[in-house]
C-alpha cells in the first residue's frame, strides 16, 4: 500500500489515491478508496474560526484546489494550506504550515476518534491580521481533537472531518496573547473518477508496509512504530592527513511518529584507522539526521550527538595486539546531506549521502595525527535507511 501524503488544499482539500484492501492490525485506520484510483476533493463544510484573546473571532471560508497523489494511509498531510474569505478586515496566512490528520479509534459505527496536527514543527507560525496592521501568531501544535465521519452510501460515501484544537499558543502584536486560542472548522471530502463520485472512507483496518520516506520537514513511515535499518552505502569514511578511519556494520533507530531528526545508533566491526586494524569505541555516542523544510530535493544535516556529557568517539588502532595511540572525535556537526527517496509502497526506502568538512577531532602524535586539536577532517559516505517490519 502506499500513503496518501501531500494533500493540497485551499481551505479545501484534493488527491488522487489508489485504494488497497486492508486486513486487521495493531495500526488502527485509514483512509481508503474502496472503489480503486479516486481524485479526492475536499472543501470547508463551515466556517474555520479562530479565537483569541478570550473571545475575538476571526472566520474564514475558502475554495478548493486539485492534487495528484496516490496512496492508502493511517495519516493524510496536506500541503497547499490556506484560508480565504474571511470577514472584512482580516486575513490568515498559513505561512508553511500544514494539517495532518490521525483517525484512530472507531468510536460508534462508521465514526472514528483521531487527531490532528498543525505543523511541521519549524513552520510558520501562522499569522492572522486585522485592523490593517495587528498581527496574531498562531504557533504549531500536535495531537489535537479530530472525528472523523463516514458519510453517504455506495459511490457517494465521503468522510467528514471535525476539528477543534484547544489551547494554541498564540502572540498578538497589539496586546494580549496566550495559551488559550481555538480552531474549529469541519471538512468534507469526497471522491471522484472522470468528473463521477466514488467512495473514499476511513476504514478500521490497515496493515501498513515498512516502507518509509523522506518529506518536507520529516521523516515519516505507512506506519507507527517503525524500526529501522541504515546499511552503509557508500561506506562512511572519516578522512584525516595521517589517513581514514571507517568499519563495516549497521545503523539502527525508531520512528514512532513522522519527526524532523532520526537518532541512530551504531553497531560497527572490523574497523581500521590510518591503515591499521583499530577499535571504534562508540560510548554513548551516535549519529543524528535531520530534514529541512522544503523539498524534493530534500536536504539536511548530520551530527555526532552523545547521550551523555564528556562522551566522546574513541578511534584506536591496534598493531599486534597492542594499542598505537588514541584519536578522539566529539559530538559536532558532521555536514549536509542529501535525501533520496527509493522505491514504492512496502519498499520505500531512504539513501541519505552525507559530505562535510572541517571534522574536529584531537590527535595524540604517532599514526593518530599530532597531538592537539584539529580541524582539518572530512567526513563522506551514505546510509540506505530502510523500515523493518
Amino acid at each position: 500500500m502506499k500513503r496518501i501524503r501531500n494533500l493540497g488544499l485551499i481551505a479545501v482539500m484534493a488527491l488522487a489515491l489508489t485504494a488497497t484492501a486492508g486486513v486487521a492490525s495493531a495500526f488502527g485506520s485509514a483512509f481508503e478508496a474502496p472503489e480503486g484510483a479516486v481524485e479526492l476533493k475536499g472543501k470547508a463544510q463551515t466556517i474555520q474560526r479562530f479565537v483569541v484573546n478570550g473571545g475575538q473571532e476571526f472566520k474564514c471560508g475558502g475554495s478548493f484546489t486539485d492534487s495528484t497523489t496516490q496512496a492508502t494511509s493511517e495519516t493524510l498531510t496536506t500541503n497547499s494550506l490556506a484560508f480565504q474569505n474571511c470577514n472584512v478586515g482580516n486575513e490568515v496566512k498559513t505561512n508553511g504550515c500544514q494539517l495532518t490528520f490521525d483517525p484512530k479509534a472507531e468510536s460508534s459505527p462508521g465514526t472514528f476518534e483521531g487527531a490532528f496536527a498543525i505543523g511541521p514543527p519549524s513552520c510558520g507560525p501562522m499569522t492572522v491580521t486585522y485592523a490593517g496592521s495587528c498581527n496574531v501568531t498562531i504557533s504549531p501544535t500536535t495531537g489535537k481533537k479530530a472525528t472523523f465521519t463516514n458519510s453517504g452510501v455506495g459511490a457517494e460515501r465521503e468522510v467528514k472531518i471535525a476539528l477543534v484544537a484547544e489551547g494554541l499558543t498564540y502572540t498578538n502584536s497589539c496586546g494580549g496573547g496566550g495559551s488559550n486560542g481555538v480552531y474549529e472548522g469541519t471538512w468534507e471530502m469526497e471522491g471522484y473518477n472522470g468528473g463521477k463520485r466514488r467512495a473514499i472512507k476511513v476504514s478500521p483496518s490497515f496493515e501498513p508496509g515498512p516502507g518509509i520516506h523522506v518529506e518536507s520537514g520529516a521523516f515519516a513511515a505507512e506506519g507507527y512504530p517503525r524500526p529501522i535499518t541504515g546499511t552503509q552505502s557508500p561506506q562512511l569514511v572519516l578522512t584525516t592527513p595521517g589517513g581514514e578511519v571507517k568499519c563495516t556494520g549497521t545503523l539502527g533507530g525508531k520512528l514512532t511518529s513522522a519527526a524532523s531528526a532520526l537518532p541512530l545508533t551504531t553497531a560497527f566491526s572490523s574497523c581500521t584507522a590510518f591503515g591499521l586494524s583499530a577499535t571504534v569505541a562508540m560510548k554513548s555516542c551516535g549519529y543524528t539526521l535531520q530534514v529541512a523544510a522544503g523539498g524534493p530535493p530534500f536536504t539536511g544535516t548530520a551530527s555526532i550527538a552523545c547521550s551523555k556529557e564528556g562522551d566522546e568517539i574513541a578511534v584506536t588502532p591496534m598493531m599486534f595486539g597492542f594499542p598505537v595511540c588514541t584519536m578522539t572525535v566529539p559530538p559536532q556537526a558532521l555536514g549536509s546531506v542529501g535525501y533520496e527517496n527509493l522505491g514504492s509502497g512496502k519498499t520505500e526506502h531512504v539513501l541519505a549521502k552525507i559530505s562535510g568538512s572541517g571534522i574536529k577531532y584531537q590527535g595524540s602524535s604517532s599514526v593518530c595525527n599530532s597531538a592537539g586539536w584539529h580541524t582539518d577532517g572530512t567526513f563522506k559516505g551514505g546510509i540506505d535507511l530502510v523500515g523493518t517490519a
